[in-house]
């Protein structure tokens, strides 16, 4: 499989399914998945916790959306800070 490859990866585990960019590490026990959303961090899983493995074929549109900018992604962080921060001046207001 080519690093980064697109997928469904079927867990043994909490979380069922998952659709990430695969690579299979060096030492091959080992695979590291990657989200499309920069929300999520990636994360390597033991080649015996995958049940199952489906390459990702096509999106309705036969094109990956491309993934959300530093700067939407920025932006969106704001908001939820300063959201967070109107709960907590409302809470503590006199």
């Amino acid at each position: 499989m080519k690093p980064g490859t697109l997928c469904i990866v079927i867990l043994d585990g909490e979380q069922d399914f998952v659709f990430k960019k695969v690579t299979v590490l060096p030492e091959g026990s080992r695979m590291l998945l990657e989200s499309l959303n920069r929300a999520y961090e990636p994360y390597q899983v033991s080649a015996g916790d995958v049940i199952e493995i489906w390459k990702f074929h096509s999106y309705f549109s036969k094109d990956v959306p491309e993934r959300v900018s530093e700067v939407q992604h920025i932006s969106t962080a704001v908001n939820e800070i300063l959201q967070r921060l109107k709960v907590i001046e409302e809470k503590f207001e006199i």
